[in-house]
């Protein structure tokens, strides 16, 4: 889908990495997940701008588990997306985020 205008969070990514660093930190256990290296969140952003359908991969022990947990913590993000546009119409559309977790904490940036 080509869209007149992709969907943003206030302030950009980094703002939203730093939103979700703290809500990580704040509420999940990361050490009850074998996590290290790069994982990619795709998710969408529906017309007003909640995320949902989360998937990470690779995959983990407990994968489910840790989807609903990254799930929690973004739901616990106050601020919402702008949504995509099409035509100047709200549209719902796909995000992918790379996170960088590192034994017991996770590097927010690239």
């Amino acid at each position: 889908m080509i869209y007149t205008e992709k969907a943003k969070f206030p302030g950009g990514e980094e703002d939203f990495r730093a939103e979700f660093h703290k809500m990580v930190n704040g509420y999940i256990d990361l050490r009850k997940y074998a996590v290290n290296g790069t994982f990619y969140f795709t998710f969408n952003i529906d017309v007003n701008g909640k995320i949902k359908d989360l998937n990470i991969v690779p995959k983990v022990k407990n994968s489910n588990m840790f989807i609903d947990d990254m799930m929690f913590a973004m739901k616990k993000i106050k601020t919402k997306w702008k949504p995509a546009l099409q035509n100047d119409q709200p549209v719902e559309s796909r995000y992918i985020l790379s996170v960088n977790f590192i034994t017991d904490h996770f590097d927010h940036g690239d």
